[in-house]
């Protein structure tokens, strides 16, 4: 699959500010709205989208040495897990002398050292394109193995 998009169902550990407890459904939903786009290592990829929540804890202990109250929640998550290997679909953004800059599925960057790329779709040094001709270009999708996640 080029999207490298996994939907899973997927257990959470939270921890709420006592003042989120007269709606801790929103609190929860604010604390995954903050985890969408950005690398979760206990999951081990980024979450794109969820729904299905459901909170799985009924009674919520209040501890006088802990400020923050700990609820379980459950929920369909839509991640995001590209591994060393993975076959992406990027649209190319940049094009310069050592790489091309591509955005994989309009969120994330990706880039291809220009050693990767065949000698035949290498800009020459000194060489410009024409402005129609980079424009162009900029509207290919390209197919590409991953070498190296960061």
């Amino acid at each position: 699959d080029p999207s490298c998009l996994v939907r899973v169902r997927a257990a959470f550990h939270i921890e709420l500010h006592p003042s989120k407890l007269h709606d801790v459904e929103t609190g929860v939903r604010e604390h995954l709205n903050a985890m969408l786009f950005k690398y979760q290592d206990d999951l081990e990829s980024f979450v794109m989208a969820y729904d299905g929540v459901k909170i799985a804890t009924a009674n919520a202990n209040i501890h006088p040495y802990f400020p923050l109250v700990h609820v379980e929640a459950r929920a369909n998550v839509l991640l995001f897990k590209p591994t060393v290997g993975s076959m992406l679909v990027g649209r190319v953004f940049k094009i310069a002398s050592d790489f091309i800059g591509l955005l994989v599925l309009g969120v994330f960057n990706a880039s291809i050292a220009a050693d990767a790329v065949g000698k035949d779709y290498k800009l020459k040094p000194g060489v410009r394109l024409c402005r129609q001709c980079a424009l162009f270009l900029l509207l290919f999708h390209w197919l590409f193995q991953t070498q190296q996640l960061s």
